[in-house]
């Protein structure tokens, strides 16, 4: 459930940073053939598309599986985070 607050945490500031020029966008009312090639996102000719999805996924699950053996473990829960910090830091439990 971390991973996926985490993600759904930065789908939202990616949305709302992409909501900033798209108002600013519609409300100018400017004369571009669309919002994506108005702010510079176009698609290349020739990309190797393939190889880029290959590369995207490897690195994904190559994060994301770890991740998951970590957390069916019990290794990554939020507590476990907080008191390793403080405990690493010289802080004991109680000082908190």
């Amino acid at each position: 459930m971390i991973l996926m607050n985490q993600l759904i945490s930065a789908l939202l500031q990616v949305g709302l940073l992409m909501a900033i020029p798209f108002l600013y966008y519609v409300c100018s009312r400017r004369a571009f053939s669309g919002f994506f090639s108005w702010i510079g996102l176009k698609i290349g000719k020739g990309l190797p598309l393939k190889w880029m999805f290959i590369l995207f996924t490897a690195i994904g699950l190559g994060v994301f599986i770890p991740y998951l053996w970590l957390y069916q473990t019990g290794c990554l829960t939020y507590s476990g985070f907080v008191v390793d910090s403080f405990l690493e830091s010289g802080w004991s439990v109680q000082n908190i």
